[in-house]
């Protein structure tokens, strides 16, 4: 690796449940002073179905069963955490199910050799080799709970970079169901576990990726 600096980099928010997609238009995030009267914003589409808006560096995508609230700015990695808080303090009462929270990494490889020996590392050729002519890993998922027992349920997916060759794709979701909450506190939780778990997401996720760089 030349450095640990990604060469992309993303952090979101995904809640499932059941969302009246039109709602989210950049007006009813002014209105509910959930970002500043003049943010840049941009609407792709608002309809009953579905609902994709950008405001200042942050996107906004619901669907009837999906919101997803994503940024690849750094600095907007806590005032995205923060609007997502509002929307459903706000929304307190919404029926939600599950939570995600997510980060995102490309890291260009320094040479072939590098950006291989991570797959022979994570999923060893020989395993293959007499099954298979020139085996690769083209995709790997591990699940497990954090040790922190925070509830979550954690998935680290690492895959070759579709955005940089060569290079390393490494993905980390932290998976909270919530649907063992009574109803009306599912939306509380969910508030906790982003106030709570958040910048923890970071600190995770960035020493996961350090362990894979270093393999090269």
């Amino acid at each position: 690796m030349n450095d640990l600096r990604p060469e992309f980099e993303e952090a979101n928010i995904v809640v499932l449940g059941s969302f009246n997609p039109e709602i989210f238009h950049p007006e009813w995030f002014v209105r509910q002073g959930l970002v500043r009267e003049k943010a840049a914003s941009k609407v792709n589409v608002v309809h009953p179905e579905v609902s994709s808006i950008e405001i200042d560096n942050m996107r906004f995508d619901v669907n009837r069963q999906r919101f997803q609230a994503t940024t690849n700015n750094s600095e907007c990695y806590e005032p995205l955490r923060d609007v997502v808080i509002g929307c459903f303090s706000i929304l307190i009462h919404g029926p939600v199910r599950a939570i995600g929270l997510n980060r995102v990494f490309h890291y260009k490889a320094s040479s072939e050799d590098a950006w291989h020996h991570v797959g022979n590392t994570l999923a060893p050729k020989q395993t293959w080799d007499k099954h298979l002519a020139q085996p690769g890993m083209r995709s790997l998922t591990i699940e497990g709970k954090r040790k922190n027992d925070s509830g979550g349920i954690v998935q680290v997916k690492v895959e070759p970079s579709g955005r940089t060759k060569p290079g390393i794709f490494i993905a980390v979701n932290d998976h909270y169901p919530l649907e063992e909450e009574k109803e009306e506190q599912r939306c509380s939780r969910l508030i906790e576990i982003l106030k709570n778990n958040w910048k923890d997401l970071f600190r995770f996720s960035e020493d996961v990726s350090k362990s894979i760089l270093e393999l090269m």
